[in-house]
């Protein structure tokens, strides 16, 4: 997992009002290339995995992201309110 990048170590040139320095683009091109490589890992994973185990793939990327919020019992109201909707 890579380090996460503190802000304020952005502070790569001088600063100047209204200009971002070259170096901190970039920077941020770089984690934003990363976010995307991570997230594209993240859907594959989650499909190889749903179809392993017979579940949807909404399904499971839904409660991962919950465990990951600590959001398990707020999803499992939605689901019990949804699964009320449709009886």
């Amino acid at each position: 997992m890579a380090k996460k990048q503190n802000p304020e170590d952005f502070n790569l040139e001088s600063q100047e009002p209204g200009k971002v320095p070259d170096g901190v683009i970039e920077e941020l091109r770089r984690l934003r290339s990363a976010a995307n490589e991570g997230a594209t890992d993240f859907r594959e994973a989650i499909k190889v995995q749903a179809d392993k185990h017979k579940v949807k793939p909404a399904a499971l990327r839904r409660y991962v992201i919950a465990l990951g919020r600590d959001s398990v019992d707020e999803l499992g109201r939605e689901v019990r309110d949804i699964e009320h909707l449709i009886a």
